[in-house]
């Protein structure tokens, strides 16, 4: 079995990802959001959750999640609201962060499609499939 450095699994996973979170990371930049805290406020918006689901969800620890939060509130893309204790509160997307979002939406959008124009439907599917079950073989 040969295991040249080029084969690796994890290493071509990362070189795509890290290609894509850089290209689309240039394309959002007027924004002064990451790809990462994207995510973030997505979830935020249309999942209404908690901190900790979102790390669960992520696969992020807790701490990172708290960073991204914090920085979102910071730009006033969101906020912090009825605070039972200092671990616990709702947090809310504010107009701005509704206008961020959909700003960026629309981004993702003109990436999506370049993908889909490129690679078959059946063949991106087949993509989430292999890379659940590379997930969940690592987890096991």
């Amino acid at each position: 079995m040969n295991l040249d450095i080029e084969s690796f699994i994890s290493l071509k996973l990362s070189n795509t990802l890290n290609t894509m979170r850089k290209v689309f990371n240039k394309a959002i930049l007027e924004y002064d959001i990451s790809s990462e805290q994207y995510i973030v406020l997505k979830l935020i918006n249309e999942k209404k959750l908690t901190p900790t689901k979102i790390a669960d969800i992520l696969n992020k620890d807790k701490a990172a999640i708290t960073r991204f939060i914090n920085a979102l509130e910071h730009k006033k893309l969101i906020k912090k609201e009825n605070f039972i204790d200092k671990r616990s509160y709702k947090i809310v997307i504010t107009e701005k962060g509704k206008t961020v979002l959909k700003d960026i939406d629309n981004i993702v959008l003109k990436f999506r499609k370049k993908i889909e124009k490129n690679i078959s439907k059946e063949k991106i599917e087949c993509l989430f499939e292999v890379l659940a079950k590379i997930e969940k073989i690592m987890k096991d």
